[in-house]
């Protein structure tokens, strides 16, 4: 049920997405002061912008399992991780 996505958890999978808040609102069509309120529970999101997000959400997390899994037979996976997570060189 689309209304059970807590601020919390919503940031929880962007953050799993890999995406930025940045990244996010420009995607989505919303201002930062709406993403930042919703995630830090503030602010209550339609039904219609729990989706779109997480229809954003979902389309990256199936992007870098993708990516993941064609490049684990090489090892090469832990390099993508961290330059997934703005760790990498």
């Amino acid at each position: 049920m689309l209304a059970d996505y807590s601020g919390q958890r919503l940031k929880e999978l962007r953050l799993a997405a890999g995406l930025t808040q940045l990244q996010v609102v420009k995607e989505a069509g919303l201002s930062e002061a709406a993403l930042c309120y919703i995630e830090n529970g503030r602010r209550r999101p339609k039904r219609s912008t729990i989706k779109k997000l997480l229809d954003l959400y979902t389309k990256k997390i199936k992007y870098w399992q993708r990516i993941d899994k064609a490049l684990s037979a090489s090892g090469a996976n832990m390099h993508l991780a961290a330059e997934r997570d703005g760790n990498g060189e």
